[in-house]
């Protein structure tokens, strides 16, 4: 499975409603001052910006969106067997590790 077909999978099962908050997001979501409708939003308009089909337990991607004028990455892991979508975390990139888009990640020197 590709990137863009590795997003819409995710994108239909948010639709559906088929997601898993992993504790570890709601505590950064709060902790961040945002909202699962926020984070919902940025996944079903985002871009996914990278690929991972070989995390293990589950292929995951990388979600680029804004929300409240802010940059967000959403992580998302996805069980095609279970029809299931994981949120794993909530972050707001930054400089240090990533290019002026904030999409491209840099490289390790």
């Amino acid at each position: 499975m590709e990137g863009n077909i590795f997003a819409e999978k995710v994108k239909f099962l948010f639709r559906k409603g088929n997601i898993f908050w992993q504790r570890h997001s709601i505590q950064r979501i709060i902790e961040r001052n945002f909202t699962t409708s926020e984070i919902r939003q940025i996944v079903l308009s985002g871009d996914i910006i990278e690929y991972y089909p070989e995390a293990k337990p589950l292929p995951s991607g990388l979600f680029y969106g804004c929300a409240s004028n802010r940059t967000v990455h959403v992580v998302i892991a996805l069980n095609i067997y279970e029809k299931m979508v994981y949120v794993i975390t909530v972050y707001e990139p930054d400089l240090d590790h990533f290019e002026l888009d904030l999409k491209i990640r840099k490289k390790n020197e």
